[in-house]
C-alpha cells in the first residue's frame, strides 16, 4: 500500500522534477524556450464534509495549487468520499477521486512540479485535499 501527501497546510508544498523532450532520430531534443499546456489527472481524497460551508456559501470544496515551472493554476476539489464518515475504516479518506486539469509551463526538459495551498488560510478550508498522485499526458 502507498502513500498520500495529506494535511497541506497553506504553507505546505511537496515538489517533484518530471523530465520530458522530444525524440527524433532516436535522440532527445530538448527546446526550454517553448513552453506547452499538458492535461493532467490530479488523483486526490477530500472526505470533508463541511457543512458549515456547504449549506451557507454551496462548497464542499478543498483548495490545491499545482505549479509548474513558476507557473500555478489553483483548483478547487470535490468531494471524493464514497464510505461513510463515520463506520467506514478510513472514515472515506482512502476513496480516491479524479479531477483533470490542464496546466501550462511544461517544457522539454526538466519540469519542476511543485504541490501546495497558497491562500489555503484565506479560503473557506485551511487544509488543501490529500494528493495520492498525478498522471500526466504526454
Amino acid at each position: 500500500m502507498g502513500s498520500k501527501l495529506t494535511h497541506l497546510a497553506p504553507n505546505g508544498t511537496a515538489s517533484i522534477v518530471i523530465a520530458s523532450g522530444v525524440v527524433e532520430g532516436g535522440r532527445v531534443i530538448i527546446d526550454k524556450t517553448k513552453t506547452v499546456k499538458k492535461y493532467v489527472d490530479v488523483y486526490f481524497c477530500n472526505n470533508d464534509i463541511a457543512f458549515s460551508t456547504s449549506w451557507g456559501m454551496g462548497t464542499n470544496t478543498r483548495n490545491m495549487t499545482l505549479t509548474v515551472n513558476s507557473v500555478t493554476t489553483r483548483v478547487e476539489l470535490p468531494l471524493s468520499g464514497k464510505s461513510s464518515e463515520l463506520f467506514s475504516q478510513g472514515k472515506g479518506w482512502q476513496d480516491t477521486g479524479v479531477f483533470g486539469v490542464l496546466l501550462d509551463g511544461w517544457i522539454d526538459g526538466e519540469n519542476k512540479v511543485v504541490v501546495g495551498n497558497a491562500y489555503g488560510d484565506q479560503g473557506l478550508v485551511t487544509y488543501g485535499a490529500d494528493l495520492v498522485g498525478l498522471g500526466v499526458y504526454w
